[in-house]
């Protein structure tokens, strides 16, 4: 989900985009680690989606603040908190995984055209009229369709 316009916690009572975005991708990969390790030998791997939207925090912000409360909610920066923290855990991961053959990364697959974050105002402007008249000006197109997104979802890495 992305830029969800009001404060919703999930079920276990989480800012939901944290929740989804983050939480979700960190507990199956928990839950699918061991079996990643006992077939690394056939190229176990876990690619973590990220986004350049991690931008949406700032340098130096104070991740033990995370997951932001309802007074604290924010949409663009509670969405770049769980893309961040994606990027960060794969970081991590990546760390703790050397040598036992599992490769973790993450990785940013572009500007997707989607609906996501469409409650948005300032996402559904630039979908609906900024890329549209800036590739005009290019003349090329750099947002992606849903199926151009996945034919290379690890065009940027984060190492």
């Amino acid at each position: 989900i992305m830029v969800t316009p009001k404060y919703t916690p999930t079920a276990n009572g989480v800012e939901q985009q944290f929740g989804i975005n983050h939480l979700g991708h960190f507990y199956l990969t928990k839950l699918l680690l061991p079996t990643l390790k006992d077939t690394a030998k056939e190229g176990s791997r876990i690619i973590n989606l990220s986004s350049a939207a991690h931008t949406f925090t700032h340098p130096g912000y104070d991740f033990s603040k995370v997951p932001l409360t309802k007074n604290e909610y924010e949409p663009t920066l509670a969405y770049g908190i769980s893309k961040a923290s994606n990027i960060l855990f794969t970081l991590e991961l990546r760390k703790r995984l050397a040598g036992s053959g599992v490769i973790a990364v993450s990785g940013h697959p572009g500007v997707i055209h989607t609906n996501l974050g469409y409650e948005e105002p300032l996402v559904y402007f630039m979908f609906a009229y900024l890329y549209p008249a800036v590739e005009k000006v290019l003349g090329r197109k750099f947002t992606k369709t849903i199926p151009q997104g996945n034919l290379n979802p690890t065009a940027h890495m984060y190492r």
